[in-house]
């Protein structure tokens, strides 16, 4: 799971969003644990506004790890871009 993790985060930070998910949704399957496939996950559909799916995402990664600042940051926002900022 690890692998496609990382090949998942490569795609994002090369702005290849599209190219990121399916990897790291891969690797939430083959590792349900693993926090970073979920952030990474959440912030790759954020980015191609499937927002939804990625509060799903992020929410998943803040249950395995609620000390987890950044999806804690992410989760916020995309509340307030659905129009849910009193959930946040």
């Amino acid at each position: 799971a690890s692998t496609l993790t990382n090949l998942g985060v490569v795609r994002f930070r090369q702005g290849r969003h599209a190219d990121a998910v399916e990897p790291l949704q891969e690797a939430t399957q083959a590792d349900p644990a693993s926090v970073d496939a979920w952030a990474h996950l959440a912030m790759a559909q954020a980015e191609l506004g499937k927002l939804e799916s990625a509060l799903q995402a992020v929410e998943r990664a803040l249950a395995l790890a609620p000390q987890h600042g950044q999806g804690w940051g992410l989760k916020g926002n995309l509340l307030k871009d659905l129009g849910r900022p009193q959930d946040a």
